[in-house]
């Protein structure tokens, strides 16, 4: 879908900004607006298109083909893109709104997540005893067992994308502090 491509552009930084032309504007903003880090807004107007940069910080336009004429859609291009969200009252508004999404992405309502089973987090939990107990010196006692749960609400640096690579694993190891082989199950 054109929008998900658009948005995970915006989303990754390749793109400060997304513009999306689609039938009536709104399902491509609901489809840009489940990618994380993305704020989309559907206009038909330069005044929405100024509210939902200057009060929203949107970073994806998306425009109804049968809802403006292309003169009116030049026009509300160049208001989204001309407008910056600066009023320190806007940017903790914005703020709320991204809060609400890292809350839904802690909590596992993000479509990109994986839940793990009892099992999955039985071997993370055993690999990294297997890791702690390796670390120590022979005289050490052993460390303490950490069940899968007590394991699960300890983790803090994720991947939460089903098309991640072997690569991509390893990168976000490394930003964890460690490498694949010394980090990560």
């Amino acid at each position: 879908m054109f929008a998900e491509a658009v948005a995970r552009l915006v989303a990754s930084g390749d793109c400060e900004f997304g513009v999306i032309v689609d039938g009536a504007g709104i399902g491509s903003a609901m489809a840009a607006n489940k990618v994380p880090n993305v704020l989309a807004a559907a206009c038909d107007s330069e005044t929405l298109a100024r509210n939902s940069r200057e009060h929203n910080g949107a970073n994806v336009l998306t425009l109804g083909a049968g809802q403006v004429t292309p003169d009116q859609a030049k026009a509300i291009v160049d208001v989204f893109l001309a407008t910056a969200c600066t009023a320190k009252r806007h940017q903790r508004r914005v703020e709320m709104i991204r809060d609400i999404e890292r809350k839904a992405l802690m909590a596992g309502a993000s479509g990109g997540n994986v839940d793990l089973s009892g099992d999955d987090l039985q071997r993370i939990a055993d690999r990294v005893r297997q890791l702690l107990q390796a670390s120590q010196p022979a005289a050490s006692p052993a460390p303490p067992l950490v069940t899968p749960d007590e394991l699960a609400r300890m983790i803090d640096h994720t991947l939460l994308r089903p098309e991640a690579t072997a690569a991509d694993i390893e990168k976000l190891c490394e930003e964890a502090g460690g490498t694949a082989s010394t980090r990560c199950a």
